[in-house]
């Protein structure tokens, strides 16, 4: 599965923790990746540097200007997808994606995901317990705990997630 990402042009637009482990994943399989804030590199809480990891940045400014030379746009749980930048892409038919599809793409195993308004934390937690008890195999990320592209690279076909999803 990684080879498709080889050599491809992604933007990863967020930088909190899903957008940092998202763009890492995507370089692990061989993408050029762009990163996009609209921070600026000292506001931002590196979990690495992303000149180290190969990975051009963008940041303090809107990505609409810049959308039309990716092949792929992953956006984190926090971007909506009725920004102009993700309509724009769209228009010119490149691919949106957020950080939870693209962990769902990679993943080995089965995926629960919840999401909601209230409760997701409390419901998502309660199932991954209840799962736990038929497959100890089974691991609870996304929004709480674990990015799911940071996740998404431990597992195997014998795991079961349960991912609390942006309701965003």
């Amino acid at each position: 599965m990684s080879h498709i990402f080889n050599g491809k042009q992604v933007l990863v637009c967020g930088m909190a923790k899903s957008g940092q482990s998202a763009a890492k994943l995507l370089v692990e399989m061989g993408a050029h990746v762009t990163v996009q804030d609209m921070k600026h590199e000292k506001e931002i809480d590196w979990a690495y540097d992303p000149k180290s990891a190969s990975i051009k940045t963008y940041l303090g400014q809107n990505p609409d200007d810049i959308v039309g030379n990716f092949d792929l746009i992953i956006i984190s749980p926090g971007i909506t997808v009725y920004a102009p930048f993700v309509k724009k892409a769209q228009t010119l038919g490149i691919p949106v994606w957020g950080e939870a599809e693209l962990a769902y793409r990679l993943c080995p195993c089965p995926m629960v995901a919840i999401t909601g308004t209230n409760g997701k934390t409390t419901v998502t937690t309660l199932v991954g317990e209840i799962l736990k008890l038929h497959n100890p195999g089974t691991v609870v990320g996304g929004n709480i705990g674990i990015p799911l592209t940071e996740l998404v690279t431990t597992l195997t076909s014998s795991n079961i997630v349960v991912a609390e999803i942006s309701s965003f």
